[in-house]
């Protein structure tokens, strides 16, 4: 039986983060809040400042100080990768929840030797989802090479989540 047919551009880019999958990326840090979401919609921010798809995270600046945050549309992938790269050359330190596309060219250019990835053992559902998100996702760590150097690790992050 043939694969189901990909509808690229057809599928919802909105899905908040599950606060237990925030909550175990903020203990795996050992920060208590993030400074910035770059990705975020106004409804489902998980930082104070945040930009929305309006404001476009990708063209504006990132923290110099803290954490950013950023869990972008997953159809613009090689965009945010690109940021998280050029930022973290300005010492600034952004962690990003990512599909875990180790075959794409955005991923060996901009993620593979760049980021210190965590590949999640475990899927996530998402916010406003039924069912956990098909497809392998990893963590990046951008800008903390003394602390996250660049490598590959799995994470199980559900040891992590308070309960």
């Amino acid at each position: 039986m043939p694969e189901p047919r990909q509808k690229p551009g057809h599928s919802r880019q909105d899905y908040g983060t599950p606060e237990e999958v925030l909550d175990a990326v903020l203990q795996l840090l050992r920060i208590e809040r993030f400074s910035l979401d770059a990705a975020a919609a106004a409804n489902n921010a998980v930082a104070h400042r945040y930009y929305t798809a309006k404001d476009d995270g990708v063209a504006h600046p990132w923290h110099e100080t803290g954490v950013t945050w950023w869990n972008p549309p997953y159809g613009q992938c090689k965009r945010w990768a690109r940021k998280a790269c050029s930022e973290a050359a300005l010492g600034r330190v952004s962690v990003g929840l990512i599909p875990a596309s180790v075959g794409s060219n955005w991923w060996r250019e901009y993620v593979h030797q760049y980021a210190h990835v965590k590949f999640l053992n475990g899927r996530v559902t998402f916010v406003g989802c039924t069912a956990p998100f098909p497809k392998d996702v990893a963590l990046v760590i951008y800008g903390d090479p003394v602390r996250w150097p660049v490598g590959y690790d799995v994470w199980n992050w559900r040891a992590y989540v308070r309960g």
